[in-house]
């Protein structure tokens, strides 16, 4: 195929699948995102050897991979699938409110509607 069949193929795929409420196009992490993890932790290395020269390296050197693992972590868990019982039960409760909604309006418009009982 040529290139520019591919990139319509490529391009149509994406879009019905966009308009189908299909969740095949996901985000993921920028390499960026995993370099500001190793900036942190080699300065959390840095600052451990330096604030602790007494401390070993290798005590140090497990700190701050467990910081960036964190880090990582953390970076990973912004892309992550929402858990689909959470939505439902999020899409389930907006429901419900907007019925609620619905209803409080429907008895306010029909108090207001009707005719005020004098004695």
């Amino acid at each position: 195929m040529e290139r520019p069949v591919v990139r319509r193929l490529a391009t149509a795929l994406l879009c019905g699948s966009a308009l189908l409420g299909g969740t095949a196009v996901m985000a993921s992490p920028t390499s960026d995102e995993f370099q500001r993890c190793d900036a942190f932790a080699q300065a959390v290395l840095k600052a451990c050897r330096d604030g602790h020269a007494g401390k070993a390296g290798d005590a140090c050197g497990r700190e701050a991979h467990q910081k960036q693992v964190d880090c990582y972590a953390v970076v990973n868990n912004q892309y992550a699938r929402p858990d689909p019982e959470q939505v439902a039960a999020r899409r389930k409760a907006e429901k419900q409110a907007e019925a609620e909604a619905l209803a409080r309006a429907d008895a306010a418009a029909k108090a207001s509607a009707s005719p005020a009982v004098s004695q």
